[in-house]
């Protein structure tokens, strides 16, 4: 579709502005906007058999670009109330063009944009991003408590708020310039770099201003360039080796991560990795345009939707690979007709080393997620869900081609609204953030909760080229309703209390998110885990169960040294010649990953595998 490109650029950011009084930022003393929401919501289409309610309304949350769940069914927001007043685009102020493309570090951004504003500087620090937290706190269905858990975020090179995550480490905000780790769950409040000057971006140094250790500065050098709107750092996600991803669109990042190693992509988007502590930052793929939301699927493999330029490309669907390069460079966008990137068409990839997409399904990519295998029986089995904005949901499958995959079926989930983000609540629904109407400054928000009507009619039969493998992979299952009952439990009492028995049993479990929790439990227990986990990799009849405790070996050994144990790893190898291919390809990516040289030339074999997939993995 051929749109204004001013018109896309608020399709990428999906958010507006508006000023939020500070006794409604705390707890909304406004009734919550159910009567009216509902009212709205008759207008949705859903796709046959689903139920949407409305879970949180205004003035529970303004301004919410992306939005997470924890175990306990808590949603975390990340607000944005500086885009569009102090958070610029750069194609509505061209006459800056050459200045921000000249832009080698945020700092040079700061400069310019303080000097511009040089005589109302307030105009730049008086608004602040916000992280909130909605919850439902008496379990009726409906959310009854909300408040601001940080704010502050007030430099002049702040914003836009576009990620958020709840893990068991914390709550980490993605705000360019910056990656932030919220320790405790008090409220934040001050300006959190208040030792900084408005010119500069945040040190790392800051952290030292914070005895009560309320927030950590992971990273900070996102946004080089004012750039276009929306562009910004999001996408967060731990990922199945235990490390934090984050996507970063193309206004760019430099930066220099914990250990002193320089990462310097100023020109193009990317996605980076690090541990949850922050340490080992490093680049993980790059050449995207806007990533927005970055989902894994249950083996391991890691996608984004990028979007495009409002040329003759389409948005695309990626698999991201380690070390990938996907093609775009900021300085396209600014060529008469996009440049080689639509001219040439390199966007299709298979030239100049960029890989090609898997396709396309969305106009305006943002939220994503994929199926945690609970709630909707096998009905979204393998299934992604995908905010195209405006518009609604989609739901799509890919299959494999080659060594990657293509987009197989897709069909619309919910429609007929402005949605941001998407997930997966513990409760086995699926929750759609809704940005409700207009591309701008709105006083609106709502979070949709939408159920199967009766999760046994939905069970549908599995077909296509990969169903042999998924049934290896799967174990019976519980009645869904009982496996969801459990599955809440689970992620509601975490992992911590359980035993190694149990959480060894866990890793087969039909959840993905009760799978990682466990795997991620038992690597921080560190190699008092590693015979159990030997001995499940090496013999369990359940795939899943196999390839968790090879991401938990890889995980917990992987700061060791790799002589470590050696010859008990070194009984890991046989895998590399097992009948599945996926734990072909999974055992070669972890023995590679440890650097057991005695692997070597079993991996060099794989080259010749007959699976495109695995002569893939042994190739990285």
């Amino acid at each position: 579709m051929q749109r204004r490109f001013t018109t896309l650029l608020a399709v990428l950011l999906l958010v507006g502005f508006r000023l939020v009084p500070s006794a409604l930022a705390q707890h909304a003393t406004a009734s919550p906007a159910f009567e009216a929401a509902a009212g709205d919501a008759k207008r949705l289409q859903l796709a046959p058999g689903l139920k949407l309610d409305v879970w949180a309304a205004e003035p529970q949350l303004s301004n919410s670009v992306a939005f997470a769940f924890d175990g306990k069914g808590r949603v975390y927001l990340a607000e944005s109330d500086r885009w569009a007043i102090s958070v610029f685009d750069i194609t509505a102020h061209t006459n800056w063009l050459w200045q921000d493309m000249s832009f080698r570090n945020v700092t040079e951004r700061g400069a310019f944009l303080t000097n511009q504003f040089a005589t109302n500087l307030t105009f730049l620090t008086k608004d602040s991003e916000v992280v909130r937290r909605v919850e439902d706190r008496d379990a009726d269905g409906k959310a009854d408590h909300t408040e601001i858990l940080a704010t502050g975020f007030t430099n002049a090179v702040d914003g836009t708020a576009a990620g958020v995550l709840a893990t068991r480490e914390g709550i980490y905000f993605a705000n360019i310039p910056s990656l932030w780790r919220l320790n405790g769950t008090g409220v934040i409040s001050g300006s959190v770099i208040s030792n900084q000057s408005a010119a500069r971006q945040p040190s790392t140094d800051s952290l030292k201003t914070d005895p009560l250790n309320t927030r950590s500065l992971l990273a900070t050098g996102f946004g080089v360039h004012i750039g276009v709107s929306g562009h910004d750092l999001h996408g967060l996600i731990k990922g199945p080796d235990g490390r934090i991803y984050m996507s970063f669109g193309d206004r760019g990042c430099v930066l220099t991560n914990r250990e002193g190693i320089v990462i310097n992509l100023p020109d193009t988007g990317g996605v980076l990795r690090c541990e949850p502590d922050g340490r080992n930052l490093e680049v993980f793929c790059y050449g995207l345009r806007n990533p927005q939301e970055l989902a894994f699927d249950d083996f391991g493999n890691l996608w984004t939707v990028d979007n495009d330029t409002a040329g003759a490309d389409p948005c695309r669907v990626l698999h991201l690979v380690e070390g990938g390069d996907y093609g775009w460079r900021t300085s396209y966008q600014h060529m008469d007709g996009f440049g080689p990137w639509v001219q040439e068409e390199l966007w299709k990839g298979g030239q100049d080393g960029i890989l090609p997409p898997a396709g396309t399904v969305s106009q305006g990519p943002s939220g994503l997620a994929f199926y945690p295998g609970t709630g909707f029986g096998e009905r979204l089995a393998g299934t992604f869900l995908h905010c195209d904005f405006p518009g609604g949901v989609w739901a799509y499958t890919v299959k494999p081609q080659g060594a990657s995959y293509v987009v197989d079926r897709k069909e619309k989930f919910l429609w007929n609204c402005w949605p941001t983000d998407v997930d997966f609540g513990p409760d086995g629904a699926a929750y759609v953030l809704d940005w409700v109407s207009g591309w701008g400054q709105t006083p609106r928000g709502r979070i949709y909760r939408i159920t199967p009507n009766d999760v046994a009619a939905e069970v549908t039969r599995r077909t296509g080229s990969d169903a042999t493998e998924e049934s290896a992979s799967s174990r019976r299952r519980l009645p869904e309703p009982e496996l969801i009952a459990q599955v809440k439990q689970l992620l509601g009492e975490g992992m911590t209390q359980r035993g190694e028995k149990e959480l060894l049993d866990l890793l087969g479990h039909a959840d993905r998110r009760v799978r990682l929790e466990a795997q991620w439990e038992l690597a921080e227990r560190g190699t008092n885990s590693f015979n159990g986990l030997l001995s499940l990799a090496k013999r369990s009849e359940n795939q899943f169960a196999r390839i968790h405790s090879l991401w938990a070996i890889e995980q917990l050994f992987r700061h060791l040294d790799s002589e470590f144990r050696l010859n008990d790893l070194l009984t890991l190898v046989p895998l590399l010649r097992n009948s599945d291919t996926k734990l072909r390809a999974q055992a070669a990516t972890t023995l590679s990953e440890l650097g057991i040289l005695n692997a070597l030339n079993d991996i060099l074999a794989l080259l010749s595998d007959p699976s495109p997939e695995v002569r893939f993995r042994a190739s990285i």
